[in-house]
């Protein structure tokens, strides 16, 4: 049932839960209710108390310890943090995202080990290639240039001796210019995969982040301190003032 409180302009919800919780009592003490009813302000709000959570209410070093404990559970594994606090269908969207970024780097680094073969026999087909054991840059410099004799005319010509290819090992000589272009393209194709790869690990990375972080803030929401309190019988009242919350457990 919803109710407008035009004064406040918030909406009052009425919870009843009917699976066991556990609350914090009004001396820290780790209460069983059987049953509790809820009133909250702003139905956007995180619930003070999850189901199935295992977090108690804390006050200072206590809501550190457990904002610290969903901070790294999730910097490890991204949603375990939110598990932790008995929010897991926010976890699973991080978990989610999880498997993707690594199943994508698998097919990105997959992808590219493919063409990076194909480029290779395709040069020994093309272009008389050896291509064991050779670097990376060898393979950019045949894609540039017809033959071998060709690239060394222009290095010496720029006075690099170091970069000129004497072994006969490092010999090449394209059959045309068109299968030359068509092998610089799949070499780029294989670069340009392996290069995504590591974009892929950097949002692995950030997904670690920011599930760490959004455990956090969720862990202090669900620790806040709770401003005042009463018992009474069976009856427990309290309320949160920042987040304008009105808490009333009956113990059955």
């Amino acid at each position: 049932m919803k109710v407008k409180i035009p004064i406040l302009k918030l909406s009052v919800i009425a919870c009843i839960c009917i699976a066991p919780v556990r609350v914090w009592g009004q001396d820290g003490e780790d209460v069983k209710m059987d049953r509790f009813f809820a009133i909250k302000l702003n139905e956007n709000l995180v619930p003070l108390y999850s189901q199935g959570s295992s977090i108690q209410g804390a006050q200072g070093e206590d809501v550190e310890r457990v904002k610290a404990k969903a901070f790294f559970r999730s910097l490890l594994v991204p949603g375990w943090g939110q598990k932790y606090l008995g929010m897991g269908p926010a976890g699973k969207k991080f978990l989610a995202a999880e498997l993707a970024l690594w199943g994508g780097w698998a097919a990105l680094r997959t992808y590219g080990g493919w063409v990076k073969e194909d480029y290779k026999n395709f040069a020994a087909l093309h272009a008389r290639v050896d291509s064991k054991g050779k670097e990376h840059q060898f393979w950019v410099d045949i894609g540039n240039y017809p033959s071998v004799e060709d690239y060394n005319l222009s290095k010496r010509r720029d006075r690099n001796w170091g970069a000129v290819y004497d072994s006969p090992e490092y010999c090449w000589e394209w059959d045309s210019g068109d299968s030359r272009h068509q092998f610089e393209n799949r070499r780029i194709t294989s670069d340009r995969a392996f290069r995504s790869s590591y974009y892929v690990l950097a949002g692995v990375f950030l997904n670690h982040l920011i599930s760490a972080v959004d455990a956090a803030r969720r862990a202090g929401r669900v620790t806040r301190d709770v401003q005042s309190s009463h018992t009474y019988g069976d009856w427990w009242v309290g309320w949160e003032w920042g987040e304008v919350r009105l808490v009333i457990n009956k113990k059955f």
